[in-house]
């Protein structure tokens, strides 16, 4: 944390922290470590240098324009509370580029050559490229040999049982 609390110092950054495992602190964070990490990369163990900089491409690169460029998502507009039901009402799918094209603060000029990029790029070529380099980057993952358990297997058990034990 110290790192981070000078990194945000030295970039005149407001640093705030959330309480340890409550992740409802951090929701955001949270959800966006579901969708871009763990969908993405599951549950292995990248321990490499060579992983850490496949995944930083992968990220950096044909992931992030696929991602902005071509998947939409959801927006919450609003919450309705009707007696105590909450219902939630969403925006229509949009593309981040779509959001951002929309925003009359978006610098027009941006704009326009994130359109021609999007128009140049192939959405399936793209996913297939994404698709090569997981498994490189699975391939990557640092697997553990499986630990022995306390606990006994069940053929032991059922072994047991039937010589009366």
């Amino acid at each position: 944390n110290y790192h981070l609390v000078a990194y945000a110092r030295s970039r005149s950054l407001q640093f705030t922290r959330g309480r340890p495992y409550k992740k409802d602190d951090n929701a955001h964070v949270e959800q966006k470590n579901w969708t871009h990490v763990r969908k993405l990369l599951a549950w292995e163990r990248y321990e490499t240098p060579q992983a850490l900089a496949t995944i930083n491409a992968l990220y950096r690169h044909d992931w992030r324009l696929f991602m902005n460029l071509f998947q939409p998502s959801v927006k919450l507009a609003k919450k309705v509370r009707v007696g105590s039901r909450l219902t939630r009402r969403y925006d229509r799918a949009q593309t981040p580029l779509d959001r951002v094209a929309a925003c009359p603060e978006a610098d027009p000029a941006k704009v326009r050559a994130l359109r021609q990029l999007r128009d140049r790029l192939d959405p399936f070529v793209l996913s297939q490229r994404i698709d090569q380099q997981l498994a490189r980057i699975f391939r990557l993952a640092t697997r553990r040999p499986p630990t022995k358990t306390a606990q006994p297997s069940v053929t032991s058990v059922m072994a047991r049982r039937s010589e009366g034990k």
